[in-house]
């Protein structure tokens, strides 16, 4: 027994030392896979913030908009591109500091990848414009498996590479000297889609304001009456059929005025709320939400379906910080001059008479004695096109015609479609109703003693531009894109002649319309996509500065003075009886300003519509509704994005 242990010692020792290269790797794989990890996770944080840092840099070059273009290497915005491989080297200073690429070399630095002190990191940028095509962007870099990125509406994007090579440790006495980390972050500027059919964004203190008269301050949804059944809906019966949801920005709650509100605010009487309706039946349906900005409240939650949820961020305007649509018409375009009698089109079967795009104005008078600016009234059939029309038994002065695919047409002095047999083609372009001269007119109004017909015979099919109306008056502010300056420019004959913003109305009008498509019309347009009807905000409660953002005015206070203060009223009225409806696309109305079904029999028949206004008004509203269809042309916005 001794001799055995004599002879067995010193087996352990070997055992161990056997061992310890197994143990030294499965240390070397716990403690330097656990440090390559945690470096890892600094790579892709570096080069996350890095791609970010050198987008938001591009988006503030570009003033927050693609309206300009977004374009590398260019003089306006220097935006830098490096869509090839190699990629530019943050440490070779090929991304120079000029570059917008440069912000993100320096917050890689900033967050621990510092490749100008140490040569075992290496930080690489590669940028390019993408497509607002709404195909897949070929040029995007790929991922680490191989797969292109599937993302869509792209405008610019920065990928961002990170390289660390770190030092082993137990790792190294198996001859592993050196790991090799790397992480790999895209961002870009993205088209974003904003949810929602129907916004109202009137808060305390905004009222309908009608022939002088203050009302339902405060409240963003006023309906009575039977209503249809809503589309999809299973049967529910609604005025308001809104299945992508209800937005209202009102805090309105019917029990007290806000410190300092004037009586006829909000709660005054105990009968302003952000919502109100009768009791008899559904009057408001969405499928997906229904929200109420802050304590705001309905005055019959029954009336709404689902129950809204209160306390939801306020519903602003989604297009503060952007300026108005740009007018594309040039300084340079001619002008058709109208007799009273207006635009005669042709009748019954025959082909329409063509227009082109001009300055349209009626002179009534003769010699001295002329005065111009009274309502253009259009019968028959007529059809505005952008190459081949004419100037109707007019004279046509200043120069030709607007050109290209999508040129702007601009009617002073309102426009009147009142005729029974009359077919109006707006084919795609812009259509600027710009004022009238009457303090209480329309400056668009159809169907007063008649069911005409309203149309863009061009506008089916995802690659037609659409539509755009804009309503203002003789005073539209200029834009400059781009380098370039869109103004509305008057005409001299026009010159001693002031003009309105009018209210829009749409009585018995067979209308099919659908907005424009940011893919196909001209790229000043690219931050207004599917609009089809935008209202000059400057008449407004709200006040806004030249960038676009709103002057906020207190809710507890007396609201400042408009931008633009006018007698004539901000309302869009459809009242469209039994006849066909179909719109599409974006309604935008500043607040103080209000969609109103008025009263009458039919609907404002499955319209695939967003709305954005003050308010909906129908009390009472008989039979009418507005049933606005999941949107099939919602509101598109850009944003940067993280997108890998």
């Amino acid at each position: 027994m001794n001799r055995r242990k004599r002879t067995s010692g010193g087996q352990a020792i070997v055992m161990v030392s056997l061992a310890l290269f197994s143990m030294a790797g499965m240390m070397g794989l716990a403690v330097d896979l656990g440090w390559s990890y945690f470096t890892q996770k600094e790579a892709q944080a570096s080069a996350d913030g890095a791609a970010m840092a050198a987008v938001h840099e591009a988006w503030a070059r570009l003033n927050g908009s693609v309206a300009s273009g977004v374009s590398c290497a260019n003089t306006a915005n220097n935006l830098y591109c490096s869509p090839s491989l190699p990629p530019l080297d943050c440490g070779t200073g090929n991304a120079s500091g000029s570059s917008n690429l440069y912000n993100g070399c320096l917050y890689a630095i900033n967050n621990g990848f510092n490749y100008a002190t140490n040569s075992k990191i290496k930080v690489t940028v590669q940028a390019d414009v993408g497509s607002l095509s709404g195909v897949l962007i070929g040029s995007l870099p790929t991922t680490p498996t191989g797969a292109s990125l599937n993302i869509k509406d792209i405008a610019y994007w920065v990928t961002v590479r990170t390289v660390k090579s770190t030092p082993q440790l137990f790792s190294a006495m198996l001859g592993n000297n050196n790991g090799i980390v790397s992480a790999i972050g895209t961002a870009a500027i993205v088209a974003v889609t904003t949810p929602g059919s129907f916004y109202g964004m009137n808060q305390v203190g905004d009222c309908l304001t009608v022939s002088g008269v203050q009302d339902n301050c405060g409240v963003d949804i006023n309906i009575k009456g039977n209503g249809s059944v809503c589309a999809n809906s299973g049967g529910v019966s609604a005025v308001l059929c809104a299945p992508n949801g209800i937005l209202l920005a009102s805090e309105c709650n019917g029990n007290s005025l806000p410190a300092g509100a004037t009586a006829g605010g909000c709660g005054a009487g105990n009968q302003n709320f952000a919502g109100m309706s009768d009791k008899t039946q559904t009057k408001a349906w969405a499928a997906t939400y229904q929200h109420i900005a802050g304590a705001g409240a309905v005055n019959n939650v029954g009336s709404f379906i689902p129950t809204p949820t209160n306390g939801a961020n306020d519903t602003g305007d989604v297009f503060e910080g952007k300026v108005q649509p740009p007018v594309l018409a040039p300084s340079t375009q001619g002008s058709c001059i109208l007799p009273p009698s207006g635009i005669q089109g042709t009748s019954g079967n025959q082909p329409p008479l063509l227009l082109a795009p001009y300055n349209y104005y009626v002179k009534t008078g003769v010699g001295v004695s002329a005065t111009y600016g009274a309502p253009i009234q259009i019968s028959g059939n007529v059809k505005f096109v952008s190459s081949g029309g004419t100037c109707p038994s007019g004279v046509t002065t200043g120069g030709g015609p607007g050109s290209g695919t999508f040129a702007s047409t601009v009617f002073w002095g309102g426009v009147q479609i009142v005729n029974t047999n009359t077919t109006v083609d707006f084919t795609s372009g812009q259509y600027v109703l710009a004022g009238t001269k009457s303090t209480s007119g329309a400056v668009l109004q159809s169907g007063i003693s008649g069911s005409p017909t309203i149309t863009c015979s061009n506008c089916s099919g995802s690659s037609s531009p659409g539509v755009m109306f804009i309503t203002t008056d003789d005073t539209y502010t200029p834009v400059t894109i781009g380098g370039t300056t869109y103004s509305l420019t008057k005409p001299p004959d026009l010159s001693g002649t002031t003009f309105y913003q009018g209210y829009v109305q749409m009585k018995d009008t067979d209308v099919t319309l659908s907005g424009i498509n940011m893919d196909a019309t001209p790229t000043a347009l690219a931050d207004y996509n599917h609009i089809l009807f935008w209202q000059d905000r400057r008449n407004s409660t709200d006040t806004y500065d030249s960038t676009g953002h709103v002057i906020t005015k207190s809710i507890d206070g007396a609201p400042p003075a408009a931008n633009h203060v006018t007698a004539t009223s901000p309302a869009f009225e459809l009242n469209h009886g039994n006849v066909n409806t179909q719109l599409q696309g974006v309604i935008h109305q500043p607040r103080g300003a209000w969609l109103d079904l008025s009263s009458g029999t039919g609907a404002v028949s499955n319209s695939t519509l967003q709305i954005f206004t003050g308010a909906i008004f129908c009390n009472p509203c008989g039979n009418a509704a507005a049933t606005l269809l999941a949107v099939t042309k919602p509101v598109t916005t850009y944003k940067t994005s993280l997108i890998q």
